[in-house]
């Protein structure tokens, strides 16, 4: 049995690695705020003026695996959160210059930057932003902050020409890669607490080790 001078000792501990995960939660959440609370000055800009093309995703491809092969090679996206949309693989691409993709169905408005080759699929909205205009990470952070309507009636949908008539604020060059810069340094901050809160099952695991192996 574990006398009670352990016990307390052992549940300090774990309280600690506890209190280190709700801080950090909240450092994520204040973060979050932070990013949030960002304001984006500029222009009132149509999205389709500073894009050098707006399209959509097609056909899931014939040639098409779940998992990376040897063969298959270049990601195939969807609509979707999970896996920021990633549903599989196939052996050539559709876009090979850095983009935006913004899921049209289902969540509408989730936003990823692309800056490998890939191929989208089922509709997937897809932006090239003009980067002699735009910085390709503001850009992304500024569509995440618009709210998308509705315009396919019982299935959420966005289609391109609505998004094209969509407008952002754009600011100068300089100004984008300082807003760029801020929120970076938040997503850090929030990289490094997430990286904590990953870890606080397996420290808790070696306190009970340690104590009562």
């Amino acid at each position: 049995d574990v006398d009670e001078k352990l016990q307390r000792k052992i549940v300090l501990e774990c309280e600690k690695v506890d209190e280190e995960y709700n801080n950090s939660k909240m450092s994520i959440e204040e973060c979050q705020r932070n990013i949030n609370k960002i304001d984006l000055n500029g222009e009132k800009t149509i999205i389709s003026d500073i894009c050098t093309d707006i399209f959509a995703g097609g056909d899931k491809p014939k040639e098409f695996s779940e998992t990376k092969t040897e063969k298959y090679t270049i990601p195939v996206y969807a609509n979707g959160v999970e896996n920021e949309g990633l549903v599989g693989y196939t052996n050539f691409y559709r876009v090979n210059t850095n983009a935006v993709t913004i899921s049209g169905r289902g969540t509408l408005g989730f936003v990823c930057i692309r800056t490998k080759p890939f191929v989208p699929i089922v509709r997937l909205i897809v932006a090239l932003p003009n980067e002699s205009l735009i910085n390709l990470k503001y850009f992304k952070f500024a569509v995440s902050r618009l709210s998308f309507p509705n315009t396919g009636g019982t299935i959420p949908q966005l289609t391109v020409p609505n998004f094209k008539k969509m407008q952002i604020n754009v600011p100068s060059l300089d100004d984008q890669q300082r807003i760029v810069s801020e929120i970076e340094t938040y997503e850090q901050q929030i990289a490094e607490a997430k990286a904590v809160m990953a870890g606080c099952a397996e420290r808790k695991k070696q306190i009970l080790d340690k104590w009562l192996k």
